[in-house]
């Protein structure tokens, strides 16, 4: 009389095991999604500084743009006449700093340090800005640092007479007020543009892939099935499915159920609906 109860505790085991089967599938799939999120934030980081580079060196690098001398250099102090062309161009004071070495400079500026400019001919007079920049490097052969002290607003295109005064002795030497213009993207921007590109390019791909991934689906089905499942997901899975399962079988299938959902060959509703037939199944077995 003794082994009868031993085998039904033993088919009381087999019954529930499906179901701590079942939670272990679930955990596995939360730990699948959260593993996909964080290789996805991984993905749009590392396309992000990809990104920085050609941004950065086409929106706001003097390699591309030149320094900020386009227009001409002004001896400090000094006297010249410069042709300026219309619209609003920075004007920026360079020098060059001996044993500065390879870090960022950090250049002071001479309190009296004064710019005056004046139309050679009977042009209305250019407004003169103070417009304080921040310290940074110069490829030059002259100067080595350079730093935007104003903006300066020309009514019209023609000959304007500069005229610089000022002090750097202590500073630096070979002095120069650079005016020019600067590259139209400014280096603090350039990562939240790159972040602007990686994430239009992601919103794209989102839109397009599932359509793209659809009409290949629909094009296997009427092709009439292939060999795997990738080609003909639904000829291979629907009859071990619809089989009358058995404690023992129960898992696999419910793996199996799990790959095909992942794998983006059953809709939600499809991978709800089966594994509960299956989880049904087993149970009434």
């Amino acid at each position: 009389m003794s082994p009868k109860p031993r085998a039904l505790g033993s088919r009381r085991c087999q019954e529930t095991t499906p179901g701590a089967d079942l939670g272990t599938g679930e955990m596995s799939r939360v730990k699948s999604r959260a593993g996909r999120i964080a290789l996805t934030i991984l993905l749009l980081f590392v396309a992000t500084l990809i990104v920085m580079v050609p941004v950065g060196i086409l929106g706001s690098s003097n390699i591309v743009w030149g320094e900020d001398n386009q227009y001409g250099r002004v001896d400090v102090p000094g006297t010249a006449v410069l042709h300026l062309p219309a619209g609003s161009l920075r004007v920026s004071a360079a020098v060059e700093i001996p044993g500065r070495g390879n870090e960022t400079p950090n250049l002071p500026l001479p309190s009296d340090l004064a710019l005056a400019v004046t139309p050679v001919r009977g042009s209305a007079q250019p407004t003169v800005t103070r417009d304080l920049g921040t310290s940074a490097n110069a490829s030059d052969d002259q100067v080595n640092a350079q730093r935007q002290v104003w903006t300066v607003h020309v009514p019209s295109d023609g000959a304007y007479r500069v005229t610089a005064r000022g002090n750097f002795l202590g500073v630096g030497v070979n002095a120069q007020l650079w005016f020019g213009h600067g590259p139209p993207l400014p280096g603090t921007l350039v990562p939240l543009v790159a972040v602007g590109i990686v994430l239009i390019s992601a919103g794209l791909w989102l839109l397009v892939h599932p359509r793209l991934r659809g009409r290949r689906r629909t094009t296997a089905a009427a092709a009439g099935g292939g060999g795997g499942l990738s080609s003909a997901p639904t000829s291979d899975w629907e009859p071990a499915v619809h089989r009358r399962a058995t404690a023992d079988d129960s898992v696999g299938r419910l793996e199996r159920l799990a790959d095909l959902h992942e794998r983006g060959a059953l809709t939600d509703a499809e991978f709800v609906a089966e594994k509960a037939r299956v989880i049904g199944e087993t149970e009434s077995g």
